[in-house]
């Protein structure tokens, strides 16, 4: 392994924000730009919308005078959401918002390769030293003057080239089993869509939820006795509607558990595999489907199928994905006005089980790729994240 050499970020890199933009400057095409929450969609590489833009001839304008971001730079988020980095690739061509993104140019090729400063950022040992330097309580914030004085440890720059390569093709692998699962999801509810919405039957049976599924809702111990709450995988995986909003189809993983004791003391519904989970309160519409016995907050109701049903769990899945929920109330108080009582009325057109069956057998094999895919995310992610600190920190060295 090369000699580790210690730096300020400051000495690595240009650390400052951009030039202001006002309201005034704004236009109905031309160069977008992003404010901190696109660019934290862009680093997690979903595809970014922007409404805002700037004109050619301004774009140009403020590139002569302050520089536009360029390849390899890049732009943290330092307001509110913190320390959310995302490196400009090649083609890039935008501008940004000063204030809650600042931007590092610039950089010293010499000392740092971007993109192992970029993982560097996203690392343990970056979000530590991101935390040393933040200010404010009510609104955290990082500072250009806190960020120049981080120390970061960094070996010679092609170690750091073949260290941020094999994270990166990481990276890559699982990046392309999401797009794959995003793509067959959405041919699933496609073809869920022509069959059984845009053709369906008016002749078709209507019942409610509440009398095909058993239907029940999770529950929270008191969040003051914390001996209920765990983070040992050995307890049992409490579903949380952020932990929904992180999953895709299928749920495997949770940030808390529930000890059994917890379980047996407060009664807490268990939901077995295989069965449909549906946040209906403040975060209104995720859907997922266990992958295991599980449990869940008061805030997601999960429908187990009935011995003699033939609405397999992707079915339902579908249906609840597409089922329009602003029908049960109106747009201001659609989120206040739902209940779990109201989930149980939801109307379902029941097509016959020929239609049903040759359905399922259409799309059995693709969802059994995505449920694969997303056990090969799991590990992947899971060899990544054990590798990325051992790297940073060169307690693990690449030849």
């Amino acid at each position: 392994m090369s000699e580790w050499k210690n730096y300020r970020l400051g000495e690595i890199a240009d650390i400052t924000s951009s030039k202001r933009i006002f309201y005034s400057e704004y236009v109905s095409n031309g160069v977008p730009f992003y404010r901190s929450k696109e660019i934290i969609d862009k680093s997690g590489k979903r595809e970014v919308q922007t409404e805002l833009f700037i004109s050619e001839a301004r774009f140009d304008e403020i590139n002569k005078k302050f520089g536009v971001p360029k390849t390899n730079d890049i732009l943290l988020t330092s307001v509110g959401t913190l320390g959310i980095p995302y490196l400009v690739g090649t083609g890039d061509r935008f501008y940004f918002k000063d204030g809650n993104l600042t931007w590092f140019r610039n950089i010293d090729n010499a000392k740092v390769d971007p993109k192992f400063l970029f993982i560097w950022l996203q690392s343990k040992i970056g979000k530590q030293k991101l935390d040393e330097v933040t200010i404010g309580s009510t609104q955290p914030a990082l500072t250009i003057s806190g960020l120049k004085t981080i120390k970061i440890c960094l070996p010679e720059v092609n170690e750091q080239r073949a260290i941020a390569e094999v994270l990166s093709s990481l990276d890559d692998k699982i990046d392309l089993l999401h797009r794959q699962n995003k793509t067959l999801e959405s041919l699933a509810q496609t073809l869920f869509r022509h069959w059984f919405i845009d053709q369906a039957n008016d002749d078709w049976e209507e019942k409610m939820l509440g009398n095909l599924f058993d239907i029940g809702i999770g529950r929270t111990p008191p969040r003051k006795e914390q001996h209920w709450f765990s983070t040992n995988p050995s307890d049992v995986k409490w579903i949380s509607i952020k932990d929904m909003g992180n999953c895709g189809v299928y749920i495997d993983t949770t940030a808390e558990f529930l000890t059994t004791e917890a379980v047996e003391e407060f009664k807490v519904p268990v939901i077995p595999p295989n069965t449909v989970l549906l946040s209906f309160k403040m975060t209104l519409g995720r859907v997922a489907i266990t992958t295991e016995k599980m449990l869940s907050n008061e805030a997601i109701a999960h429908f187990k199928q009935r011995g003699d049903s033939k609405l397999f769990p992707e079915f339902l899945y579908l249906f609840l994905k597409t089922f329009e929920f602003e029908q049960l109330g109106s747009t201001s108080s659609i989120v206040e006005a739902i209940n779990s009582q109201m989930i149980r009325e939801i109307k379902m057109p029941l097509p016959n089980n020929s239609l049903l069956t040759n359905f399922q057998q259409t799309v059995t094999s693709w969802f059994t790729k995505i449920r694969n895919n997303a056990k090969q995310i799991a590990s992947l992610t899971e060899i990544r994240d054990s590798l990325l600190p051992k790297l940073m920190s060169g307690e693990v060295s690449i030849q």
